[in-house]
């Protein structure tokens, strides 16, 4: 078992608030692959998953806000050791906190998670737009573009 923690992420950060899991206990998750989106010092951030394996228990509800180093899942890697967490490469470790925005299905483009939701909400396909944020980075008002030219 592989203990989730929420991470910090800056200097001034002392808690966090969990706003979605993008899977639901019992499912198959694989590493590097969205897991969930919290909101912390005023950013939101995706947590990818750490490891690959199964999403054995949520500890910490949608829209609960915890102190960083809080265990917000444990994950069954198959390993069949008790709960891991010092062992294995923490999610600090495993992923930048500049990589660690929302991601499209295109890995080369980044997806503000506002402009996700709101992507999905009206069923725009991130994969057909292009980013006008930093680095490519798709925003809320790239989807807001798409959603206008598919209501004229």
């Amino acid at each position: 078992m592989f203990e989730l923690k929420l991470p910090t992420y800056g200097m001034g950060m002392q808690d966090g608030t969990v706003l979605r899991w993008f899977k639901r206990e019992g499912q198959r998750i694989e590493e590097g692959e969205p897991l969930l989106e919290i909101e912390a010092a005023k950013a939101t951030v995706e947590i990818p998953a750490p490891c690959t394996g199964t999403l054995a228990r949520i500890l910490v509800a949608e829209n609960d806000n915890v102190p960083i180093q809080t265990v917000l899942a444990l994950i069954d890697d198959g390993s069949g050791e008790a709960v891991v967490s010092s062992a294995k490469k923490t999610v600090e470790e495993s992923i930048p906190l500049a990589t660690a925005v929302t991601r499209s299905a295109t890995p080369a483009a980044a997806v503000e998670p506002r402009a996700r939701r709101l992507a999905q909400e009206h069923g725009i396909d991130l994969a057909a737009l292009s980013g006008t944020g930093p680095q490519g980075r798709i925003t809320t008002e790239d989807v807001l573009a798409a959603v206008s030219k598919d209501s004229s």
